[in-house]
Parts: C-alpha cells; structure tokens; sequence
C-alpha cells in the first residue's frame, strides 16, 4: 500500500506541475537578465555586460556580472519586483566593482495562455560604483519592452530595446547625465 500511496502522490505533483493552465494573481517570478555596468574609464562610463564571468585577452580584464531579481504578480498580467545585480573588473592594475538595486513594475499580454506575446517593464534604482579610493552613487530610470515567449508552461525568454537614464548623485564625475540605448535580453521562470 505504501508504493502506490507514493506513485499516486508522486504521479498528482508531476501532473499538477506539468499541466499548469493559466497564470494567476499570486505568481512568483525568478528572473536572470542581462544587466547594464558603468564602466570607469571607457566613453560615456557605460558598457553592457551579460550575466556570467568573462575575460578580455587584448585588455587583459576579468569581468564577472551577477544580475537576477524576484518578481510578484498581483494580477493575471501585472507584477512588481526587485532586480539586484553585481559587476565586479579586475584588469591588471586596477579594479572596480558595480553594485544596482533596482525595483520595477511590468506588464505581460500572455500570461494565460502561455504563447508568444509582449511586456513593457519601467523601473527606478540605485547604485554604487567603486574603484580604488573612489565611489560613487547614481540615479537610474529605464524602461524595457519587447516580446515575451514562453519555450516551456513556466519558463519564458524576453527580448526587446530598452533606454536608460543614468545620473550621477556627485559632482566631479564625468558627465552627470548619460542615456543609453540598446538590447537587453532576459530569462524568467514563473512558479504558478
């Protein structure tokens, strides 16, 4: 009786897990997303940077980029979160290091039914840029949209422009206010 208590219970979560129907109010979401690092010492102190570690052989730089957040969403296509992420260069003689906080809202047409659809995500953040003796804080507000296609019932990609405005809090940082334009591409996995 005790192995077919455990197939039956074991069979129930496999197929309540698999056969997820619709999103609902209530939905969490753990998300990985390429992230944007100030860059000291490059034009405009911006670079993009990707989510994982890398290393430049011509400038010889160690770069390593940790970027995800949680999500929430209150309704079946609406959701707030936080995105925090950590960029850390090490070229021969120096090094520096980026740190972001970052809340956002976000909008998503295809939550029920899981197909192929679009999101429009603004978000407001924080952050700190150290390097030697030197750190500063910055001010951001961005917004991101795109498409946003589900590959499987609880894990979708995200791929569309997004702009950027970047101040920074201190005077005597090099430019004050950048923008910045581009691609930004992201992975999010819901939990229904």
């Amino acid at each position: 009786m005790g192995t077919k208590y455990a197939a039956l219970v074991t069979t129930t979560l496999l197929l309540g897990i698999s056969g997820v129907a619709s999103a609902q109010d209530g939905t969490y979401e753990l998300r990985l997303s390429t992230a944007q690092a100030l860059t000291p010492g490059l034009p405009g102190f911006l670079s993009a940077t990707s989510p994982g570690i890398g290393y430049n052989l011509d400038a010889k730089l160690l770069s390593l980029n940790l970027a995800g957040g949680i999500g929430y969403f209150f309704t079946d296509a609406v959701s707030a979160g936080i995105d925090l992420s950590f960029t850390y260069l090490n070229a021969e003689e120096s090094s520096a290091y980026v740190f972001a906080f970052t809340p956002y809202a976000k909008y998503v047409s295809n939550m029920k039914d899981k197909g192929l659809g679009f999101f429009a995500e603004p978000a407001l953040g924080i952050g700190v840029v150290g390097g030697g003796d030197d750190t500063f804080k910055y001010f951001t507000a961005g917004a991101w949209g795109g498409l946003h296609a589900f590959v499987s019932p609880s894990i979708a990609v995200l791929a569309g422009p997004y702009v950027s405005y970047l101040r920074f809090l201190e005077d005597g940082v090099g430019d004050k206010d950048s923008v910045q334009l581009g691609l930004r591409f992201g992975l999010s996995a819901y939990l229904f």
